[in-house]
């Protein structure tokens, strides 16, 4: 099931399954109603919520929740690294509820921004 915010995640459609993996944010922190870390928090807030949700239909289910991966803007990076320090947060609360290791690999070592290799235009010099 694809979904494009964190909102429209629908824990029924995930309870079918032994494991469900949740790759969704992006979208919601490029929005301009997304402007603090305080937003980014009630933001992760709903996104706990439907952890929860998902877990009580279906309590041997195994969550497992993807980071969201860095952007070549850092005013979205500000917000992407809030966001990921607050699921890391709260998926220590749910048992069988994993972060998914290993995005931080996309990022420039130097800025933290979206490495230019996987940027849409990636700089042909390399």
């Amino acid at each position: 099931h694809k979904t494009l915010f964190v909102e429209d995640i629908d824990p029924e459609k995930c309870t079918a399954h032994r494991n469900v993996v949740l790759m969704v944010g992006t979208n919601n922190l490029k929005s301009k109603s997304i402007k603090n870390t305080g937003d980014v928090r009630m933001l992760c807030n709903t996104y706990a919520q439907k952890i929860k949700d998902i877990k009580q239909l279906n309590k041997r289910i195994r969550v497992f929740i993807v980071p969201v991966i860095p952007s070549r803007f850092e005013n979205i990076n500000c917000k992407i690294r809030d966001f990921n320090r607050f699921i890391a947060e709260f998926s220590q609360k749910f048992s069988n509820t994993h972060i998914v290791e290993g995005m931080g690999e996309l990022a420039d070592r130097t800025t933290g921004a979206l490495a230019t290799r996987f940027s849409r235009n990636p700089d042909p010099s390399g």
